[in-house]
């Protein structure tokens, strides 16, 4: 079967979609330093990162003494780069689990579109294409009820 152009490009901008929700870390936590040093707070700030959608597969604890590095992440929210070079990671957590249901997320969404799409420039929409989004669309409600059970937290 032949996809219309349309179709192509609306899965080409479905995945950059993806993309861009998982690789970033669209809402930092920001707030002054949580350790202790010889039983006093120091200065500075931390950097809570979480990445991933509907499940967080990465989650991340920047730590500078730098009580300022928070907010100039929070000018530059959402579109900012992470700032290693002002801190230190102090903890990181991964879940292969999350991994895969992000994937899983990302290309039953994909698939969701194209057929969607397809079916809109054919003016046809088949029974087998119905039950397959209806099917396609519950597996993606489910997937986001299970983000996080299977995230990576702090």
């Amino acid at each position: 079967m032949r996809l219309h152009r349309k179709t192509w490009l609306s899965v080409a901008a479905a995945a950059i979609i993806f993309a861009l929700m998982n690789l970033h870390a669209w809402r930092p936590g920001i707030g002054g330093r949580t350790d202790r040093k010889d039983g006093v707070q120091p200065k500075g700030s931390e950097l809570e990162l979480y990445y991933g959608w509907p499940a967080c597969y990465r989650a991340e604890l920047l730590r500078s003494d730098d009580p300022r590095m928070g907010m100039r992440v929070m000018r530059r929210a959402p579109f900012y780069v992470t700032p290693y070079s002002e801190g230190w990671v102090s903890a990181r957590y991964e879940r292969r689990l999350a991994i895969l249901l992000d994937a899983t997320m990302a290309l039953l969404g994909l698939v969701f579109v194209a057929v969607a799409v397809e079916c809109e420039q054919t003016r046809r929409w088949s029974p087998g294409a119905t039950v397959t989004l209806l099917v396609i669309g519950s597996l993606l409600a489910a997937g986001y009820l299970a983000g996080d059970v299977v995230s990576a937290h702090l």
